[in-house]
């Protein structure tokens, strides 16, 4: 495997532990702007890494 592949998990792993508080806080899960805000990010940060 390649180190592409490792930092693509390592920004997958990020993603997910940044998305932990989205579930397990009920105001953070209540707001959907919070949820749009965040997949929006996610969504930018991978596009910019493949864009790399």
């Amino acid at each position: 495997m390649n180190n592409r592949f490792y930092g693509e998990l390592i920004l997958l792993l990020i993603a997910c532990l940044v998305a932990l508080p989205l579930q397990f806080i009920p105001k953070l899960k209540e707001n959907k702007k919070v949820e749009i805000i965040f997949g929006l990010v996610v969504f930018a940060v991978f596009g910019i890494y493949k864009a790399i």
